[in-house]
C-alpha cells in the first residue's frame, strides 16, 4: 500500500490520513525515522561549565547533555544500568556525579559507574567497568548538539549536507552564539508531521496569521514578503525557505516600529558583517529570511528573532514542543531585548503565532481522526517545482520534499501494509 500518491509532474501529490492517526505507523516512525536519524539534543552553551547539564527527551529516549571534567559535551542515556530507573531527575544544574536514587548507583560526567553500594556481594562476571551509562553516538556541528541512536545512519555532516550551510548562516552572525535562557514548551493535540510541515509552509502566513500582519501594517511595516527566488529541497528531507520579510531583525535591519537611536548599532554591524563575510555573505545573513528544517524535527527560524525548535511524537495525536531564542553573547542590551520582543510577539505563548497554529493543527487532528477523508493534499506547486524562477512562496515544495523522505524511511511498513491489504 502507497502512503503517498507522488504524481507532482501531473500537479498531484496526496498523503493518506491514516498516517496521522494510525498508532501502528507511529510506532514504525520512532523505530523507522526517529531512531535512524541524527536528532537535535541542545546547544553547548546550555552546558558551558564543567559539571553543567541539562536533560530532555529526545525521540523517546530520556537523555543528559553534560560537560564532561574533560570539557567534552556528552550525551548519556538517563537510564540506570542496573535496572532502568532515570537517574537525574531535575532539567538542569551543575554536578560532578549523578547518583541514581533507587538504589543509589553512581556515575560521573563521563556516563562511568564509580560506585555501586554493596559491591562485594557482587561477584563472578559482574564488572562495574561494564555497567556505565548507555550513549548514542553524539555529533556537534557549530555548537548544535545531535545525538543518533543508530550505528549504521551516515555521520552527522553528511547527514546534515547543504543544511549545514543555512546554519553556517546563522552561527557566524556573531563571534559567539548562545541559547538565552529559558524554554518555551508547549503541547499540541496535532501529528508531529503536521507541526513540521508547518514550520516550513508559506501557505498559511496570509490567513492563519492575519492579525499579526494587520498589527505589522499598522506599525509601518511593508508585509510583502518576497521570495529570494528559490526554496531549496537539501536532501535529506532537509528543506530552507528564503524570503526577503518587512519585519526587523536584530542584526542589520532597522524596523520602522524600532527607536532611531539603535539604527547605528545595527550599522556597526553590517559593516563588521562586510568586512568579515564581504556583502554579498553579509546580505544573505542580514538581509534574508530563512526558515530551515533539519529532518525529522528541528526548525530553526531565522527571521523575527531565531528560535530553535524541536517537537517530541508523544502519540499519533500528541506533540511537545520545545522552543528557545538563540542570541550573540555579548549582544548590546538595547539589541538584546529587541530580539526578545520579536520572539514573544510572534512566537511566544501568548504571541501572534503560537496560540493560531496550536489552533489550525489540533483542529485538523480533530477532522482528520474522523476518518471523513482518504487522502491529505499537498499538490500546491507540484507541476512547477522543479522550476524555481516561477515558484511563489507559497508553494508546497518543501513540504513535498519532507514526505518523499519521509516515505522512503517507511518502506518496511508500507510494505506491510501492502501485504495486510492483499490479505
Amino acid at each position: 500500500m502507497d502512503f503517498v500518491d507522488d504524481r507532482a509532474p501531473d500537479g498531484l501529490f496526496r498523503v493518506r490520513t491514516e498516517v496521522f492517526r494510525d498508532q501502528q505507523i507511529f510506532d514504525a516512525e520512532l523505530r523507522l525515522i526517529f531512531d535512524k536519524s541524527w536528532l537535535y539534543v541542545g546547544h553547548e552553551s546550555e552546558v558551558p561549565g564543567r559539571g553543567d547539564f541539562v536533560t530532555r527527551s529526545v525521540g523517546g529516549h530520556l537523555v543528559i547533555m553534560v560537560r564532561g571534567a574533560d570539557d567534552q559535551v556528552r550525551v548519556l542515556y538517563n537510564t540506570c544500568a542496573h535496572q532502568g530507573s532515570r537517574v537525574c531527575r531535575v532539567l538542569r544544574g551543575s554536578a560532578e556525579s549523578f547518583q541514581c536514587f533507587f538504589h543509589g548507583w553512581t556515575y560521573d560526567t563521563s556516563g562511568a559507574l564509580i560506585r555501586v553500594p554493596g559491591d562485594t556481594s557482587y561477584q563472578g562476571d559482574f564488572t562495574v567497568g561494564g555497567h556505565g551509562l548507555a550513549a548514542p553516538r553524539v555529533g556537534i556541528y557549530r555548537g548544535f548538539v545531535f545525538m543518533c541512536s543508530s550505528l549504521e545512519t551516515q555521520g552527522l555532516i553528511d547527514y546534515l549536507g547543504p543544511a549545514a550551510e543555512y546554519i553556517d548562516l546563522v552561527a557566524d552572525q556573531a563571534d559567539e552564539m548562545i541559547v538565552v535562557p529559558g524554554c518555551h514548551k508547549y503541547v499540541t493535540h496535532g501529528n508531529w508531521k503536521m507541526v513540521t510541515m508547518n514550520s516550513n509552509d508559506g501557505y498559511h502566513v496570509a490567513t492563519t496569521h492575519a492579525t499579526y500582519l494587520k498589527y505589522l501594517r499598522n506599525e509601518g511595516v511593508d508585509t510583502g514578503a518576497r521570495r529570494l527566488g528559490r526554496r531549496p529541497n537539501l536532501g535529506n528531507g532537509h528543506t530552507a525557505s528564503e524570503f526577503f520579510g518587512g519585519w526587523g531583525r536584530p542584526i542589520a535591519r532597522w524596523a520602522p516600529y524600532w527607536s532611531e537611536e539603535i539604527r547605528p548599532l545595527l550599522e556597526d554591524k553590517r559593516g563588521a558583517l562586510n568586512e568579515r563575510f564581504g556583502t554579498e555573505r553579509a546580505r544573505l545573513m542580514a538581509d534574508v529570511d530563512r526558515n530551515l528544517i533539519v529532518f525529522p524535527n528541528l526548525v530553526i527560524n531565522d527571521h523575527s528573532a531565531i528560535i530553535i525548535r524541536t517537537w517530541e511524537p508523544i502519540s499519533p495525536g500528541k506533540v511537545i514542543v520545545s522552543a528557545w531564542c538563540l542570541a550573540p553573547k555579548d549582544e548590546d542590551a538595547r539589541l538584546r531585548a529587541l530580539r526578545l520582543r520579536n520572539y514573544l510577539t510572534f512566537f511566544g505563548p501568548a504571541g501572534f503565532s503560537t496560540p493560531d497554529d496550536i489552533e489550525a493543527l489540533d483542529g485538523a487532528q480533530r477532522a482528520l481522526a474522523t476518518n471523513a477523508m482518504e487522502w491529505f493534499d499537498v499538490s500546491k506547486g507540484a507541476a512547477t517545482e522543479n522550476k524555481p524562477d516561477v515558484a511563489d512562496n507559497a508553494d508546497e515544495n518543501q513540504l513535498r520534499a519532507f514526505w518523499r523522505r519521509w516515505e522512503s524511511d517507511m518502506t518496511e511498513i508500507r510494505e506491510a501494509a501492502g501485504v495486510a491489504a492483499r490479505g
